[in-house]
């Protein structure tokens, strides 16, 4: 049902990394055989200690997955249970989770962490906050700020939504003449990580 190949660089090394995985492969594995058994299985692992397991759980509970009922305050709680055991995906998905459900304000403290760790798709995220002033005030010098750190950091997504804005003259006439260039550079790098690592973080969004 699972296969490492098949996830991004964060999700992995939790996977890897976490002493209850084989314990949580399992529970994930059967859980359409029984749901609460694994639920269950899931929250003891959480409290022992698993960031991996709080994930599954919070994504399981967040969007209702496996047939189980929503419980969107709950999920948020074991994603930050992850993020604050110092797991990137654990963080990634909490502010995912609180920008999902309008908390604007604490989705970018989130961001900002990820960020500071150098985590190129919180970088990106907040990019593009900042600059369509979503949840906070707009600033473009922070948008560019963070669109540069993305960029340099590889990610796909913000040199081709960078590129795109300079295509629309947002930064001047002569912009416009390397946006076009930098979009036609992307095709390529584009094409070439969808199809070999589309669950990579420099394609995350």
């Amino acid at each position: 049902m699972y296969s490492l190949e098949d996830m991004g660089e964060t999700m992995k090394y939790e996977w890897e990394n976490d002493e209850y995985n084989q314990e949580v492969w399992e529970l994930m594995t059967h859980i359409d055989e029984g749901l609460e058994k694994s639920l269950c299985g899931l929250r003891e692992a959480s409290e022992a200690g698993s960031t991996l397991a709080a994930i599954c759980l919070s994504d399981i509970l967040f969007d209702g997955r496996h047939g189980a009922s929503r419980n969107i305050p709950e999920a948020i709680s074991w994603a930050r249970h992850a993020a604050q055991n110092g797991s990137i995906e654990g963080g990634f998905l909490l502010a995912e989770y609180l920008e999902k459900t309008g908390d604007f304000n604490a989705a970018q403290e989130e961001y900002a962490k990820l960020a500071k760790r150098g985590y190129s798709p919180a970088m990106y995220r907040l990019a593009l906050d900042y600059w369509a002033e979503k949840g906070v005030e707009r600033d473009v010098a922070k948008s560019i700020e963070y669109f540069s750190k993305a960029i340099n950091s590889g990610h796909l997504h913000a040199k081709a939504d960078f590129a795109r804005l300079k295509r629309a003259g947002e930064f001047g006439f002569w912009s416009r003449i390397s946006g076009v260039v930098d979009f036609f550079a992307l095709i390529i790098p584009m094409m070439v990580m969808f199809l070999w690592y589309p669950a990579g973080q420099l394609v995350r969004k």
